[in-house]
């Protein structure tokens, strides 16, 4: 035979299971969102410093179209970065031709959904972008 709880015990017992259905899938929110800011910060703070490498290396003398974007490529595969896209300009093709003093921009961009942890859920940027200037 089963005992029954007194009528507070009952009550109590189903406002607790009314508040952890509605708590829940808020606290679970939360935390996939935190999640999820921290991944897109990530990738902004990686593309800024694949842009500062790049820059690095067209400020060399013997700057190339092709070791600035290697120097930019190679830190964003080595931090698992996929899909981005590294532009140079201005848009010559040997940047040694260029007058003393010329800014030479390097800009990154990243596809975010591609580069999440986890599914997309609250996901408003479709990608990110970061750039560096310096003078040749």
């Amino acid at each position: 035979m089963l005992r029954q709880l007194p009528p507070t015990k009952r009550a109590r017992q189903g406002s607790v299971t009314t508040e952890a259905a509605v708590c829940l899938p808020v606290l679970v929110s939360i935390v996939f969102g935190a999640m999820q800011a921290c991944d897109t910060i990530h990738l902004q703070h990686v593309a800024t410093l694949a842009a500062y490498e790049g820059t690095l290396a067209a400020s060399a003398a013997d700057a190339t179209r092709t070791r600035i974007r290697n120097r930019a490529n190679n830190l964003l595969n080595s931090l698992k970065v996929t899909g981005a896209q590294v532009s140079i300009s201005p848009n010559v093709a040997n940047l040694a031709q260029l007058a003393p003093g010329t800014l030479v921009t390097v800009t990154v961009t990243a596809p975010v959904k591609q580069n999440l942890s986890g599914p997309a859920f609250f996901s408003v940027l479709s990608q990110l972008r970061a750039a560096g200037v310096t003078s040749r």
